[in-house]
């Protein structure tokens, strides 16, 4: 039978962590959901009907370690009370109107030859919409379709039709990164000032305080503030360098511009040729990537909100080659170009470049890196495993 415990992590916010339920787990439950909370087995105040602010799941092997958060400011510290009905905890999604709310547009799908052909409303997240940007040719994979869509065409009467192969599928695996240092999972940074910080990657490697004093919060996502930093040892083994393909992803947040450059996360060494920050804020706070003597960043700056920029070199060894996504959208870079880390000594920092002068003032949650150059639908679906932390 389940248990929840209720902790106050900060003043005014509850989290409810559900255990020894491993067949029930949050894994639809997101931010910004509804909760309502009726177990008797809870103090009165710990029960109501609230929205959620945080939520974390995550398979440890045998069951589902769990939890939400919500704002209440009456709510009291308890163990262990038992979750007696699948009642007691009732979850909602507020209904968004749009003009096929209430008309019952169906969605078909239908396969034509050797495609497969999927017509639903236009209102549809298969359509990106961003300021500035058009309704229709934005293709994204967010519906969960793993294959390439080469095309997505307006129908009458404001429905649209994607097409792809029948080899697409929807379940989109994303591998697990070869470094991942995610403040944000218990296991990689324990929580406190100063602690030792562990990648929880397929190769092992540990972070320790470089420089300053970083600070935790315990929304899960390290502080820097200009001239604090982690750095790991010297290593020959752990990181790709030269002409390795390689996928990088950092969960950040840019204070604002500095007038210098910020680098909440690279690696390498200062030499030419040595050193990949692979996520760097330009003069402008404009984010993307540099190295030793190279900027390639996007147009427009970041900052004062979350954003998840990740980068892919799937060929070469070059600049040039990389792409820049943002929140899961390949965005064009301009800037100058060069080699790429062939370095044969590596180190990470996380706050800062690797071999110090770039300090980042910011929050990061996340900094992981993959040996392989992820799809587009990988990149994606990564990019939507870890939005709704922060309510992207």
């Amino acid at each position: 039978m389940a248990k929840c415990t209720v902790s106050i992590p900060e003043p005014g916010v509850a989290r409810y962590t559900i255990t020894e339920e491993s067949n029930t787990p949050l894994l639809s439950v997101r931010v910004g959901d509804y909760v309502n909370i009726s177990c008797v087995n809870l103090n009165a105040d710990n029960r109501g009907s609230f929205t959620l602010t945080k939520t974390y799941t995550k398979w440890n092997g045998a069951s589902y370690d769990q939890y939400f958060e919500v704002e209440n400011e009456d709510a009291v510290a308890q163990s262990n009370a038992t979750v007696a009905s699948t009642q007691d905890f009732l979850f909602f999604r507020s209904e968004k109107k749009s003009l096929y709310s209430n008309s019952g547009t169906p969605v078909i799908l239908a396969q034509a030859g050797d495609l497969w052909k999927l017509s639903l409303p236009a209102t549809t997240q298969i359509v990106s919409r961003q300021e500035g940007m058009a309704a229709y040719l934005q293709t994204r994979s967010v519906v969960g379709m793993a294959a390439d869509i080469p095309s997505v065409t307006e129908q009458a009467a404001g429905t649209i039709t994607a097409t792809s192969s029948l080899t697409g599928t929807a379940a989109i695996n994303v591998p697990t990164p070869l470094i991942d240092f995610d403040a944000y999972d218990p296991s990689s940074y324990p929580g406190g000032d100063g602690a030792t910080w562990t990648s929880i990657g397929t190769n092992a490697h540990t972070m320790s305080v470089n420089a300053g004093a970083p600070t935790f919060n315990a929304g899960g996502w390290m502080e820097f503030n200009g001239s604090s930093s982690y750095k790991s040892g010297s290593t020959t083994t752990v990181f790709p360098s030269g002409s390795s393909v390689r996928t990088w992803m950092a969960l950040v947040w840019c204070n604002a511009a500095t007038g210098s450059y910020q680098v909440p996360f690279g690696y390498g060494e200062g030499v030419a040729t040595g050193r990949l920050d692979c996520v760097s804020f330009d003069t402008a706070a404009k984010p993307g990537v540099s190295g030793f003597g190279v900027g390639r960043h996007i147009a427009s700056a970041v900052t004062g909100q979350w954003v998840c920029v990740m980068g892919r070199l799937a060929s070469g060894n070059n600049f040039s080659n990389v792409e820049i996504f943002i929140n899961g959208v390949s965005t064009a870079v301009s800037g100058s170009t060069g080699t790429i880390n062939t370095s044969s000594s590596t180190t990470m920092a996380v706050g800062d470049e690797s071999d110090s002068g770039s300090f980042f003032t910011g929050r990061v949650m996340r900094a992981a890196l993959w040996d392989t150059a992820l799809t587009n639908a990988q990149i994606d679906q990564a990019f939507q495993n870890i939005r709704g932390r922060v309510g992207l």
